[in-house]
């Protein structure tokens, strides 16, 4: 990577400790009234036009912005494809000025993540989303104070458009819950950007589905909890597990979770300390290490062909599936 790249990401990592004002707060991955997505519904005509049976299948495979969420998981394109076999309709949130779209998720017995994106639609929402976006061509040439006068000048804070919270069952807020791609997205009459989502699903066991309400988080001031123009933006994320989730234990009450696309080392703690050293066995007798979270990778797991792992030292037996909510 060069310096400039290293730059932009010097500037990207970590969580201002001034936003850091709930309990509770997720740790992510910076990269990164509900309406049914007009594709879809397009979709479902040309369906039942055609034929008087399969209306089911006209709503699955397909994924809102497929370029966002293949730009997202350009790491591990197997994922993308086990995305589209087991993708929802895609589901719309919007008011006069923005529309937000949860365009997949992916969700296990331990974590839901949904990638998702943006869309100005009027002037203000826009400019909103435009002030939030940088893109990598806009940055060629720049040392690394430019940069920072970019990321300052645009008065709000880059990180999180928008800033989303929810109440957990402790009737705290955690937040928070999304993190933009500061530098994919479009610009222009169709200004949009790519952004994440993602809860630990222990602060809401059981849940089917949450509600994350949206805020406008200025830059470099206090004011934390204004709607501004997220207002009458409420977001259902939908909580339903789609892919299987191995549990371990390591036979003295130590549990462990290996997931078709992740591994926890508890449902609480879900990334870990600093050190990560990972092998998992397979039944066939081959074995696979890791010594960064495997979502990075480019592995997904079958849970039933694992034999045994051991994490940083400790040996950790299967327990038992919990298998996927929805149809794979």
């Amino acid at each position: 990577m060069n310096e400039q790249g290293l730059a932009v990401l010097s500037l990207m990592s970590g969580i201002d400790e001034q936003y850091i004002t709930e309990a509770g707060v997720e740790k992510l991955s910076l990269r990164r009234k509900v309406f049914k997505a007009p594709i879809m519904a397009a979709a479902v005509i040309a369906l039942l036009a055609a034929t008087t049976v399969g209306a089911v299948a006209a709503v699955k495979g397909i994924i809102g912005h497929k370029e966002n969420v293949e730009h997202q998981y350009e790491y591990n394109p197997e994922l993308v494809s086990e995305l589209e076999k087991r993708a929802e309709e895609p589901l719309v949130f919007e008011n006069e000025h923005l529309r937000i779209t949860i365009d997949s998720v992916i969700a296990d017995a331990v974590y839901v993540e949904a990638a998702s994106t943006i869309e100005g639609k009027d002037r203000e929402g826009r400019e909103f989303v435009e002030r939030g976006l940088i893109l990598k061509e806009e940055l060629e040439g720049k040392s690394q104070s430019e940069i920072q006068a970019i990321f300052n000048s645009h008065g709000i804070d880059n990180s999180y458009i928008p800033y989303m919270a929810a109440a957990g069952t402790d009737g705290k807020l955690t937040g928070p819950s999304s993190s933009a791609d500061l530098m994919y997205g479009k610009k222009g009459s169709s200004s949009e950007a790519a952004f994440v989502i993602g809860l630990a699903r222990s602060r809401f066991p059981a849940a089917e589905s949450i509600e994350l309400v949206c805020y406008e988080l200025k830059y470099g001031t206090g004011e934390n909890r204004q709607q501004g123009i997220f207002e009458d933006i409420t977001v259902t994320l939908p909580m339903k597990a789609n892919f299987d989730t191995l549990v371990l234990s390591d036979g003295e009450g130590g549990e462990a979770y290996l997931s078709e696309v992740n591994f926890y080392q508890s449902a609480e703690d879900i990334w870990g300390g600093d050190e990560f050293d990972l092998t998992v066995f397979f039944t066939d007798g081959s074995s696979e290490q890791f010594d960064f979270q495997p979502a990075t990778g480019e592995t997904l797991f079958e849970p039933g062909k694992v034999d045994h792992i051991v994490f940083n030292g400790r040996r950790y037996d299967p327990k038992e599936i919990i298998p996927a909510e929805t149809e794979k």
